[in-house]
């Protein structure tokens, strides 16, 4: 699942990277100092010498949500907080792991694991006590 954001972020980062020096009204090259910290991690606010997450429509908007379910802002960085930041990442539709719990996407169900793709595919279709999906 990509966000109109993250594409968005993602063809500023390849013009960036191909040398054209533009400015866009959202944010130009000289003015990204957290572009890669943000692609991938949600660390989109520079403070200080760091980059943070200053919401959760950075969190949302990088390769950790979309893969991890890393979608919530908390502390300045992205981590897994509600079953919401589980459902919209691939570790749910892949995996079968849907639920939030103790900071990680977990499947809690064989229903859970019985509606992924791991099922369907490899026969991944049985819950294990860690909460991934097994045979």
């Amino acid at each position: 699942m990509l966000h109109t954001r993250f594409v968005t972020r993602a063809v500023y980062t390849f013009i960036c990277a191909i040398g054209l020096a533009l400015t866009f009204a959202m944010s130009g090259c000289a003015k990204k100092p957290c572009s890669n910290e943000c692609e991938w991690h949600g660390l989109c606010t520079p403070k200080g010498a760091d980059c943070h997450a200053a919401s959760d429509a950075d969190c949302r908007d990088s390769k950790a949500c979309n893969w991890y379910g890393k979608c919530s802002a908390k502390a300045g960085k992205c981590v897994t907080a509600v079953d919401r930041d589980c459902r919209i990442s691939n570790k749910c539709k892949q995996a079968g792991q849907c639920k939030a719990r103790k900071g990680k996407c977990v499947a809690v169900s064989n229903a859970d694991c019985k509606a992924s793709e791991f099922c369907a595919k490899s026969g991944f279709c049985r819950l294990t006590r860690s909460g991934k999906c097994n045979k």
